[in-house]
């Protein structure tokens, strides 16, 4: 956290393992918002695969597509949401 104080931001971070759904289902997405109690909308989804981008824009998820490293995308991040 310290090296990358833009996850900060962010109330939690959720992973496929721990909602027990596989991308791109939409299950695991409806999962994650009801895991945060929180609208599509108000939930940022990042991910190197565009078909999992796309499966959760259609579901009305901020989704970002990334294939940059780490660093580079917590950079695009920061810039996006440096309010």
């Amino acid at each position: 956290m310290k090296q990358f104080p833009v996850l900060k931001r962010f109330d939690r971070i959720l992973t496929s393992f721990e909602l027990g759904h596989r991308k791109p289902d939409s299950e695991i997405y409806l999962a994650a918002a009801d895991e945060v109690g929180l609208s599509p909308s108000k939930i940022v989804f990042i991910d190197d695969s565009q078909a999992n981008v796309d499966a959760a824009e259609k579901l009305g998820f901020r989704s970002f597509h990334s294939v940059n490293s780490v660093p580079a995308t917590l950079e695009i991040l920061q810039r996006q949401f440096s309010n």
